[in-house]
């Protein structure tokens, strides 16, 4: 069965994050846990405070695994440590690339496969391909997320990524589970 989750809307995912866990949980957890300087939840506490596992690399990125067990299946899902900022309206905005790999190779990508990904839409997020210095030719499935997301929400994103990719890797990987 299709994963539900990789069709919904932001907005659909936001009202299902606050719902889920309430304003006094919410709350309770935003007290608790270590803030930026800017009063909001730290990105690393955010993590912490989803509950998912995660390694942190030396330069400050974090690596998932989301695993599904009834389909004996795993992914990937990258976070970009480092926030990009960008300007709107006079006030900075930053915000972190989030990312699942669901196809490599080491030669150009068939039209097939091109068009595959540039057709496939979602309300947010897209597939994106990058060549490498060495010339491999990877294609991924990535979002941008704000500094100050909710560790709910966050953890609704990160397995939506995962499952986007997932699913995509399915088709282009022939059923395998490489990435």
């Amino acid at each position: 069965m299709k994963r539900i989750l990789a069709t919904l809307s932001i907005a659909a995912i936001l009202a299902l994050a606050a719902t889920a866990q309430g304003p006094q949980a919410t709350r309770a957890a935003v007290q608790a846990a270590p803030t930026a300087s800017n009063g909001t939840l730290s990105f690393e506490a955010a993590m912490k405070k989803t509950g998912m596992k995660f390694q942190k690399d030396s330069e400050g990125d974090f690596k998932l695994e989301i695993q599904w067990k009834n389909e004996e299946r795993s992914q990937l899902v990258f976070l970009r440590g480092k926030p990009a900022e960008f300007q709107k309206n006079g006030t900075k905005e930053k915000m972190r690339e989030v990312w699942s790999l669901c196809w490599k190779g080491d030669a150009r990508p068939e039209p097939d496969l091109l068009e595959k990904l540039m057709t496939t839409r979602y309300k947010v997020g897209a597939f994106q391909l990058e060549k490498t210095s060495e010339g491999k030719y990877y294609a991924y499935f990535r979002m941008d997320l704000p500094e100050d997301l909710r560790p709910g929400l966050l953890d609704h994103v990160v397995n939506m990524v995962a499952e986007v990719a997932d699913d995509m890797e399915k088709e282009l990987m022939e059923g395998k589970d490489d990435l």
